[in-house]
């Protein structure tokens, strides 16, 4: 399976700005709603996410539903960057995202997307920094941990790859705004869980 990892400028940093807001709102409402319950049943719950609740929480919401312009406008700029990619086979898929919220200190720890240990199984992920900079994603091989791939978070810039492969990201330096980044998994609606499925867009 090719690695490769897309990352190239979808949107200007007035774009950001008028999403940054949204973010923020999103986040404290998803914790609001859903944080009590799920975190006080499972305090030990996505631990690597430590910082980020509406990260957590990811499941329990798709971002891409939530009608303010902005998240609709990035779930357009979104779908058609997949399908200038995925040509001939993106009716074959679904699209779910959140937001990742995370104060200075905090950060996404290593982790993957889909199944365990193997790279590519149909799920593609990705993200878009609304307030990234600055900090870095780093790639690495699943079995060996061995850094493949460094990528240097820019606003604006949407980051795509297959979904199995190892990533984090840096620590927050920053005190006065939290890091935001809106991701998505994008997946074969065959393999969506049949007790998921409104959680799921299809890609048409």
């Amino acid at each position: 399976m090719n690695r490769k990892i897309y990352h190239e400028l979808i949107a200007d940093q007035d774009f950001c700005n008028r999403l940054k807001p949204h973010c923020l709102k999103v986040s404290d409402r998803i914790d609001h709603v859903y944080g009590g319950y799920i975190l006080r049943q499972h305090p030990s719950w996505m631990d690597w996410a430590d910082g980020s609740n509406s990260t957590k929480l990811y499941e329990a919401y798709n971002i891409f539903l939530i009608h303010y312009n902005e998240l609709t406008e990035l779930y357009k700029k979104i779908v058609n960057y997949f399908k200038d990619k995925n040509i001939n086979t993106y009716q074959e898929y679904a699209i779910a995202g959140w937001v990742n919220v995370f104060p200075k200190g905090k950060f996404l720890d290593w982790h993957t997307h889909g199944v365990e240990k193997k790279v590519f199984d149909g799920r593609w992920h990705g993200y878009f920094c609304v307030n990234g900079e600055p900090s870095k994603t780093l790639y690495a091989e699943n079995d060996t941990g061995k850094l493949i791939e460094t990528i240097e978070n820019k606003n604006g810039w949407l980051v795509m790859s297959p979904g199995g492969m190892l990533h984090r990201v840096t620590p927050w330096k920053d005190s006065k705004e939290p890091r935001i980044t809106i991701a998505f998994d994008i997946m074969l609606r065959s393999k969506v869980p049949i007790d998921n499925i409104n959680h799921w867009i299809p890609i048409l």
